[in-house]
């Protein structure tokens, strides 16, 4: 594509130096080349907006996995809380009942020191 643009440029340079019989002839020549020239700079804008949309396709494409990966992290996070908090509930539990225990087993020695004391005494 950029070697026709450059032919059709070296075309239009020619043809500035060229002295035209008919005035008409000479104008439609020029609506041609005006036309050419747009045309080629409307044809590079198009591939610079195919690139720009192919870049935020790709960027687009980077933040959804991103985000997939960030909801994946989210809910193995979710999971270790749910874990985390379940061990702790267990770990009260088995507390209550090892404090309970400690406390009737400091009764029943509270008890057996009284009733030696009397037993001395």
């Amino acid at each position: 594509m950029s070697a026709l643009g450059a032919t059709v440029a070296a075309a239009a340079r020619l043809l500035d130096g060229v002295v035209y019989l008919n005035e008409d002839a000479h104008g439609e020549q020029l609506s041609k080349q005006q036309l050419s020239t747009s045309l080629l700079g409307q044809n590079r804008r198009i591939k610079a907006l195919e690139a720009e949309l192919e870049a935020a396709r790709a960027a687009s494409e980077a933040a959804r996995r991103g985000q997939e990966t960030a909801e994946a992290r989210l809910k193995d996070a979710a999971r270790l809380v749910a874990s985390l908090r379940a061990e702790v509930s267990n770990g009260k539990v088995a507390l209550r009942e090892h404090v309970a225990e400690l406390l009737r087993t400091q009764e029943a020695l509270a008890a057996l020191r009284a009733g030696r004391a009397q037993q001395d005494g």
